[in-house]
């Protein structure tokens, strides 16, 4: 889990900095649509997706308790009621 403890170093561990990098990402596209270049509206794209995509895996990877795998199955036993 080397990787993980690499990731998680770089990611901040608070809510505030990808809020902020999400904002800043829609205003750098709505000033690149209004100068009409695509490169610009391309970066703020970018800033938006890393925000979005960087969040989840934070979160994942700072929770302290991971969720469980899915719904509960009940274990149901092949040797019958008497256990025999």
């Amino acid at each position: 889990m080397p990787e993980a403890t690499l990731v998680a170093s770089f990611l901040p561990e608070s809510l505030t900095p990808y809020l902020v990098m999400m904002v800043v990402g829609f205003v750098i596209g709505i000033y690149g649509h209004a100068m009409k270049s695509r490169f610009v509206v391309a970066l703020g794209i970018l800033l938006i997706f890393l925000a979005t995509a960087l969040l989840p895996l934070a979160l994942v990877i700072f929770s302290d308790d991971p969720e469980p795998p899915g719904p509960r199955v009940p274990q149901i036993s092949l040797a019958g009621p008497l256990g025999g």
